[in-house]
């Protein structure tokens, strides 16, 4: 049974925004390095499975405590893939406004 605690949801959900916010930035740490990178594939391999892992081992801890934690700390994860979307967003279109002349 789960218990919904003020304490279990808190520590979900921050542990979901911290995993989120780690997983994603580094997704875009990630392609924004591509360019730069020789063997793509292996760098994008390497990438993809540093950040599982460690997103495996903190939902895996979260689990541990609680599984109400769980819950709320995949909730986290999406709330923090939702902001680091629109951030990104945001910078992409700021980034094609400066070049843009402005007649």
């Amino acid at each position: 049974m789960m218990s919904f605690t003020p304490l279990t949801v808190g520590i979900g959900l921050f542990g979901g925004l911290i995993l989120g916010g780690l997983y994603f930035s580094g997704l875009w740490f990630s392609v924004m390095k591509l360019k730069n990178v020789e063997h793509k594939k292996s760098f994008l391999l390497l990438s993809w499975a540093v950040r599982s892992v460690l997103l495996c081992l903190g939902l895996y801890g979260l689990a541990r405590y609680n599984a109400a934690s769980l819950l709320c700390g995949a909730a986290g994860l999406l709330i923090a893939r939702t902001v680091i979307i629109r951030a990104v967003k945001r910078k992409i279109d700021m980034k094609k406004a400066k070049e843009i002349p402005a007649c």
